[in-house]
């Protein structure tokens, strides 16, 4: 078992504060910024504030100390994305910006070399990039395109619901899953304008959902996580940006259990492990690297109630889990040998989304 050296990191939480369908017993106090010692257990508040409704999804701009969060508010066709700039210790919000996301329900927000950010919106399946001011704040939208179709669920796909959008590390190009139509989107991006533009569209297992994306740091694959199916895609990226699917595996141990939903996806730094996190059956799927440079399943890790949000520590050593319906985060350790291993768990109320920064040296 190891503990990772310098394993003292702020986590970036995102939790509901007001009623949604799926939440609605919001529990919680907006955005949370918390500094936690992993190996001690000491867990200390620096931020805490609910002025923004449901910041249910956040990235992080560590060097610049902005915080971007989307807020997922259902009664209504705007959509808001916010810039919070911090002091040098994420103790105080020094200046704030504001936007509509041009759609509803936005659920995901990305940044592309310190210059825009991207949104994807679910409640219209729009995805949207906005210009960065220098000090990071947002400036304007730059562009935003709608992608259509539908899916077999006549619940969940009746149209499109796009869940995440986000760059690619090395190829230039973006991409996005939407879990209402059934598909993986390929955009190209001009880096001087932030126009966007669909390249490519690449259809899933119908009735599968896919929500989240992650890249395998290590190889050119990329893994999908598959809400409605809860099953993982793991595609293959080429030279010219395209998808071919390479596998797909299973997310429970059982798929012929109770419903369950998946949610988020996080690969290691080296690629060695990924994980996947399951509301309703409520564990984290884990999966190893194979010597043929695919993936193979692990086994399972139970967690709190409703698993929605992962997040790893730089090195690895640790595995942050959002349980939205058991009010907590749970820390585990990540062992040599694979596994996890309960680390600590601190409360905090309908938490989504979890994001994880080292923490600031002091001057």
């Amino acid at each position: 078992m190891r503990h990772e050296q310098g394993a003292h990191v702020l986590l970036f939480v995102g939790s509901y504060s007001q009623p949604v369908p799926h939440a609605p017993g919001a529990r919680g106090a907006g955005l949370t910024i918390l500094d936690v010692e992993v190996a001690t257990g000491r867990v200390q508040i620096r931020f805490e504030d609910n002025s923004i409704p449901n910041p249910a999804y956040l990235c992080v701009d560590a060097r610049r100390r902005v915080v971007y969060v989307v807020s997922e508010v259902w009664d209504g066709d705007d959509g808001r994305v916010a810039a919070l700039q911090f002091d040098r210790d994420f103790e105080s919000v020094l200046s704030q910006s504001e936007l509509s996301t041009g759609g509803g329900i936005p659920s995901y927000v990305s940044l592309v070399d310190e210059r825009f950010a991207l949104v994807s919106n679910y409640g219209d399946g729009s995805l949207a990039a906005f210009a960065l001011a220098s000090d990071g704040h947002l400036a304007s939208r730059a562009s935003i395109v709608n992608i259509r179709g539908s899916g077999p669920d006549a619940d969940r796909q009746q149209g499109p619901h796009a869940h995440c959008v986000l760059p690619h590390p090395r190829n230039g190009r973006i991409y996005a899953a939407d879990l209402g139509a059934d598909k993986l989107i390929q955009l190209a991006f001009n880096a001087s304008s932030g126009v966007l533009t669909v390249d490519r569209e690449y259809r899933v297992t119908p009735g599968s959902g896919p929500r989240h994306i992650v890249f395998d740091p290590s190889t050119e694959l990329a893994l999908v996580v598959n809400e409605l199916s809860s099953r993982l895609g793991v595609w293959s990226v080429g030279s010219d940006g395209d998808l071919v699917q390479a596998d797909e595996l299973p997310m429970l141990p059982d798929e012929s259990g109770p419903p369950s939903f998946g949610a988020d996806i996080v690969v290691t730094s080296d690629g060695a492990k990924a994980f996947a996190s399951n509301r309703g059956h409520d564990s984290i799927a884990m999966y190893d690297k194979t010597a043929a440079g695919g993936f193979q399943v692990a086994g399972w890790q139970p967690t709190g109630a409703t698993p929605r949000s992962l997040a790893l520590t730089t090195g690895g050593g640790y595995l942050f889990v959002a349980n939205q319906d058991s009010d907590n985060l749970q820390a585990y350790r990540v062992a040599d040998g694979g596994g996890l291993a309960e680390d600590l768990a601190f409360p905090i109320g309908t938490p989504t989304v979890v994001k994880c920064v080292n923490a600031p040296r002091p001057e």
